[in-house]
């Protein structure tokens, strides 16, 4: 019971899922049975085989949820099949509860602001770079600033570093990060407002991507939060809605606060870590300078002093080529 965050087809819009990328949901369970997805009513129960059967009650179809894995955090990753008339559509998704009242001391106290944070999508990813803790060394994320500033850095492109530039503000539980389309060189800095334009200084091109908040987790046991969970989205903007959508070919009915917006990319379920201490100019996080670094991805590794090829630390003979 409560409410949770699951990806997956919704039966009567599968499209918006398997064809937008839109699936992240909230869904709310009732004790009574009932429950809402997305503003749309359902009624639900546990089958024998111990699978959460949801029953649109517009007609549209059916959901059934299974239960793959229990994780420690209590975040449970679920198969998800959607049931329309003539078709039935799986999912992989994790299924997240809200817990409002944790997520609420966690974004109080700052946790979350000041640090870098790493996108689930490469906390997770087996082929990402890491150090010799396991933790990720190249990644994509996010540092949210006290002051409402914020950058978006990527390194998975090493060694073209770069970030973006934006605000970010918080309402209600949720966060909205606004920032920049373009990406600009690490040491290259820029304000908000210095977006790459089309044509027209006023056409500013901008990301927001909102984070519908979850749950904040502590994952070392020291009640301090450092995971966020949250449903993002993506949307890209056009500044000057009048400019745009005669540019673009599209109709002013989709301008949002006087600007055109251009194209939304996704809808999800999705974590951030916190990563204190992830430096830019020194990835590995190994005291010396990525520009310095014999080898700037392995933190076992930073100097080759004969120069063959083999840092000095697997060397058994650092100083002999």
């Amino acid at each position: 019971m409560g409410q949770w965050g699951i990806d997956g087809p919704l039966p009567g819009d599968v499209a918006a899922c398997l064809e937008r990328a839109m699936c992240g949901h909230h869904f709310s369970f009732g004790a009574d049975g009932l429950g809402s997805v997305d503003d749309r009513a359902f009624i639900w129960r546990i089958s024998e085989a111990g699978r959460l059967v949801i029953s649109m009650l517009d007609g549209t179809g059916s959901i059934e949820l299974t239960k793959q894995v229990a994780y420690s955090d209590g975040v449970v990753s679920v198969l998800s099949r959607a049931y329309t008339e003539t078709e039935s559509y799986f999912y992989d998704s994790l299924a997240v509860k809200v817990d409002s009242i944790g997520l609420s001391a966690a974004i109080s106290s700052g946790r979350f602001e000041d640090v870098p944070l790493s996108s689930g999508l490469f906390v997770t990813d087996p082929f990402v770079a890491r150090n010799a803790h396991g933790i990720e060394i190249e990644t994509f994320g996010f540092e949210l600033n006290a002051d409402g500033s914020l950058s978006n850095f990527d390194t998975l492109d090493f060694p073209n570093l770069s970030r973006r530039f934006g605000e970010w503000t918080e309402d209600a539980g949720n966060l909205e990060l606004n920032y920049c389309y373009q990406f600009r060189p690490l040491g290259s800095e820029a304000n908000y407002g210095e977006c790459y334009w089309i044509g027209d200084p006023t056409m500013q091109v901008t990301f927001s991507r909102s984070w519908h908040l979850l749950t904040a987790e502590d994952l070392d046991g020291d009640d301090k939060a450092d995971r966020l969970y949250a449903i993002e989205s993506l949307r890209l903007f056009i500044g000057n809605c009048d400019l745009a959508s005669q540019l673009f070919g599209r109709s002013p009915d989709e301008c949002v606060d006087g600007k055109l917006l251009y194209a939304e990319y996704f809808g999800r379920v999705n974590f951030y870590d916190r990563r204190p201490g992830y430096e830019l100019e020194d990835l590995d996080g190994d005291g010396v300078l990525n520009i310095d670094d014999f080898a700037p991805l392995d933190d076992l590794e930073a100097f080759d002093r004969d120069g063959d090829g083999i840092g000095d630390n697997a060397d058994q003979f650092p100083d002999d080529p």
